[in-house]
């Protein structure tokens, strides 16, 4: 049995996590595990300390905006998307910046829609999908 060195052990739940505990691929890896656990407040506390550690680390953008996105707060996505999107084009991540800039899109187009009073529930279907597809690219190492 392969035993993991301290820097990939995670207590799920652990309180009190120091900042200067992980790399923020670590805060950022743990709050991904959250997302998927639906987790979503724990997970946008995660990337905070992606962050804060390097607050030009695009996935945590990108993660924390499909987070806040799960817990209702579109225009709080839309932010962050529109900041990782930023970041990849600065790092030259053709595939990043595709992917935070359909993401935004997407609940835009649905934001637009609803203005508009033709909002349904399958159009807020469609920004569920893009934003799991943006969750896969991040889980897949979207970095």
């Amino acid at each position: 049995m392969r035993n993991p060195g301290l820097e990939q052990a995670y207590v799920q739940g652990a309180k009190g996590i120091s900042q200067n505990a992980g790399t923020p691929e670590l805060f950022y890896g743990w709050g991904l595990n959250e997302t998927q656990e639906g987790n979503y407040q724990q997970a946008i506390t995660l990337h905070n300390k992606a962050l804060i550690l390097d607050s030009e680390f695009a996935p945590a953008y990108l993660a924390r905006g499909y987070a806040l996105l799960r817990l209702g707060n579109e225009n709080a996505a839309i932010l962050n998307a529109k900041m990782a999107s930023q970041l990849y084009e600065k790092q030259e991540n053709e595939q990043g910046k595709e992917f935070a800039d359909s993401f935004v899109k997407n609940i835009e187009s649905v934001q637009e829609a609803r203005r508009k009073g033709t909002g349904n529930p399958g159009l807020d279907n469609i920004v569920r999908g893009v934003a799991s597809l943006a969750l896969q690219f991040l889980l897949k190492g979207g970095m």
